[in-house]
């Protein structure tokens, strides 16, 4: 049986589990906001299953649920976007 359900980005906390939830649990709302929003982007052209979007947010969203700090590093910050992408790269790959 396949069964389809909108879901909102108030229904997120109710919806995932494991380390998605905590990832979003202690995430800001600016980073809950901005995991929503690559959600959309990454999902655009299809209806993703409820366990590739509990996935990519417990292991695709790392730079964005990481702490910043004054001493954050400009070079590891790149190397984390550069990281991500090629990481969303191979995930768009395999949908």
């Amino acid at each position: 049986m396949y069964i389809k359900h909108e879901l909102t980005f108030d229904d997120m906390g109710d919806f995932l589990w494991g380390n998605a939830i905590d990832n979003w649990d202690f995430a800001t709302e600016e980073q809950q906001l901005a995991a929503w929003d690559t959600l959309i982007d990454v999902f655009q052209d299809e209806i993703p299953e409820d366990t590739k979007v509990n996935d990519f947010i417990a292991f695709e969203c790392d730079d964005i649920f990481s702490p910043k700090d004054e001493d954050y590093d400009e070079s590891l910050k790149r190397n984390k976007l550069e990281s991500r992408i090629k990481r969303l790269e191979k995930f768009m790959l395999h949908k």
